[in-house]
C-alpha cells in the first residue's frame, strides 16, 4: 500500500500537486522539482524548493523516492522586490510624462483663476466660484505628487532634516481622529485607540509631512477595516540603529491575495472610496526614507502594519519658514516669457502687467534666441520641455550674455532638472508647475532686482 505524501503542514494544493509527482516519478523514473510556500509556527510564509529523485534497486525497479528540499526563502523575496521595483520603474516612465502635461494643465487653470481672484475681490459670487477651481486645481496637483511619490525610484536626501518619529506618528492620529470619531457617532460604533506603546525615540533623517502622510494612510486602511468598530494600537521601539513602527487594527484582515497586492499603484478594495495609490506612496516614501513597511495579516483576525527607519546622528537643521503671500516688490520690471503654452503667457502677461510691469511672450526657443539678439530684460522666466529647442539652450545662450538677465526656469518635470543639474545648470531660480504666483512674486524679490 502506497504511503500518503507525509508532511500535513503543506498547503492542500501542493500535497494534491506532490502526491501527483510522486506518481509521476513512480512511473517514469523521471527528476522533478517545484517550488511552495510554507507557513511556520508565527504564521510567516516561507518558500522552499524540493526535488523528487528515484533511486532504484538492484533489479533496476524504483525502490523508493528521495526528497531533497532547499529553502530559497530570501531568494523569493529578492525576486517580489526585483518585480515591484520593475513595476514601479515602468510605471515611473510613464507617470513623469503624465505628470508633465497634468501640471502643465493645472498650471494654466490655476494661474488663471488667481489672476483672476486678484481682479475680483468685490464680487464675492465669482471669489467663490475661483476659490473652488483653486482648490481642485490643487488637489489635481497633490494627486499627480501622489503619484510621483508612489514611482519614484531615486533616493535623494537632499531635502531631509531631523524628524521626531514620536511627535510625527501622534501628529497622524490627531490629525486622522475627526474622521474616526465621525464614523463613529454616524454609526453608533466604539473605537479604542491604543496610544500606550508610542515611546520617545532618536530622531531620524526625512521629511515630515512625508511620514505623517505614510502614517495616516494606514491609519484610514484600519478604521476602514473596522466598519464595527474594534482596536487600533500603536507601538515603538528601536534595536541596533533601527526605529521600529507598528500598528495593528482588529478589523477583517486581508487575504493571501490583497496581502500580496497591497503596495501595487492603484490596487485598491474599496472601490468607489479609494484611489489604489495609498499604500503604494507609502512604501514609495518609506523606500526614499531608507526603510521598510511590511504587512502582517489573516483573514478575520486584523491587520499589522510594520515600519522600519535608520537612525542617522545628523546635525540639528533649521525647518524653513511656509512662503506667505507676497507681492512684487519691483517696479517697472521688462519681463521675458518663453513657454509653448499660450494660455501660459495668457495669466503670467495678466499677473505682470497689473503690477505695472512689461512683458514680452514668446512660444519657442528659436524665437526667444533671436529675440535677445536685439532686445533687453530685466527677467526671463523659460520653460525647460518645448518643441524646436529645449529651455537648456535658452538659458545657455543667456548666460553667455553681456547683462545678463535673472533667470527663472519654469517646469512641470522634475527628472529633467535633476539630469541637467551635473551639466551645471546656472539659473536663479527653479519653480515648479502648477505653482502659486505668490511664490513666484516670493523668488522674484529674492533676486532685488530693479528695472
Amino acid at each position: 500500500m502506497e504511503k500518503p505524501y507525509p508532511f500535513d503542514f503543506f498547503p492542500e494544493a501542493f500535497k494534491k500537486s506532490m502526491n501527483k509527482s510522486m506518481k509521476k516519478v513512480k512511473e517514469t523514473g523521471e527528476v522533478i522539482t517545484g517550488e511552495a510556500p510554507v507557513c511556520d509556527i508565527e504564521g510567516n510564509e516561507l518558500w522552499f524548493r524540493a526535488t523528487l529523485v528515484p533511486v532504484k534497486d538492484n533489479e533496476g525497479q524504483i525502490d523508493h523516492i528521495i526528497i531533497v528540499s532547499v529553502d530559497i526563502n530570501e531568494r523569493k523575496k529578492m525576486e517580489e522586490a526585483l518585480i515591484h521595483a520593475e513595476k514601479l520603474k515602468a510605471m515611473g516612465v510613464v507617470t513623469a510624462g503624465i505628470a508633465h502635461d497634468f501640471n502643465n494643465i493645472l498650471a494654466v487653470i490655476s494661474g488663471t483663476t488667481q489672476v483672476l481672484k486678484l481682479n475680483n475681490e468685490d464680487n464675492k459670487k465669482l471669489m467663490k466660484g475661483l476659490r473652488t477651481i483653486h482648490k481642485v486645481s490643487k488637489d489635481g496637483a497633490e494627486i499627480v505628487r501622489r503619484m510621483r511619490i508612489a514611482s519614484r525610484q531615486e533616493t535623494d536626501t537632499s531635502e531631509f532634516k531631523q524628524v521626531n518619529i514620536k511627535s510625527v506618528l501622534e501628529h497622524a492620529i490627531e490629525f486622522a481622529k475627526p474622521r474616526w470619531m465621525n464614523i463613529a457617532k454616524a454609526s453608533g460604533i466604539d473605537y479604542d485607540i491604543d496610544i500606550d506603546g508610542i515611546m520617545e525615540l532618536p530622531t531620524v533623517m526625512g521629511i515630515g509631512a512625508e511620514l505623517t502622510e505614510v502614517f495616516t494612510n494606514i491609519i484610514n486602511n484600519s478604521m476602514d477595516a473596522m466598519d464595527s468598530g474594534g482596536c487600533l494600537s500603536f507601538r515603538t521601539w528601536q534595536n541596533e540603529g533601527t526605529l521600529f513602527i507598528s500598528i495593528s487594527d482588529t478589523g477583517v484582515g486581508m487575504s493571501d491575495e490583497v496581502k500580496k497586492r497591497v503596495f501595487e499603484p492603484f490596487y485598491t478594495t474599496k472601490r468607489a472610496k479609494g484611489s489604489g495609490l495609498g499604500m503604494s506612496v507609502s512604501y514609495g516614501i518609506m523606500k526614499r526614507h531608507g526603510g521598510t513597511i511590511e504587512v502582517k495579516s489573516d483573514e478575520g483576525e486584523g491587520t499589522t502594519f510594520t515600519l522600519t527607519l535608520p537612525i542617522v546622528e545628523s546635525p540639528v537643521q533649521q525647518a524653513e519658514s511656509p512662503v506667505e503671500h507676497q507681492e512684487i516688490k519691483a517696479k517697472d520690471l521688462n519681463v521675458l516669457i518663453v513657454d509653448d503654452n499660450k494660455e501660459m503667457h495668457s495669466f503670467l502677461e495678466s499677473f505682470f502687467t497689473d503690477s505695472g510691469h512689461k512683458t514680452k511672450r514668446v512660444d519657442s526657443g528659436s524665437i526667444a534666441i533671436e529675440v535677445l539678439k536685439t532686445e533687453t530684460f530685466d527677467l526671463v522666466l523659460c520653460d525647460i520641455v518645448m518643441p524646436d529647442i529645449s529651455g537648456y539652450k535658452v538659458i545657455e545662450v543667456l548666460n553667455r550674455m553681456d547683462g545678463r538677465p535673472k533667470i527663472g526656469m519654469m517646469t512641470g518635470w522634475s527628472e529633467e532638472i535633476k539630469e541637467y543639474e551635473g551639466n551645471n545648470l546656472n539659473v536663479d531660480f527653479i519653480i515648479m508647475k502648477p505653482f502659486e504666483l505668490s511664490v513666484l512674486a516670493g523668488h522674484i524679490n529674492d533676486l532685488g532686482i530693479s528695472a
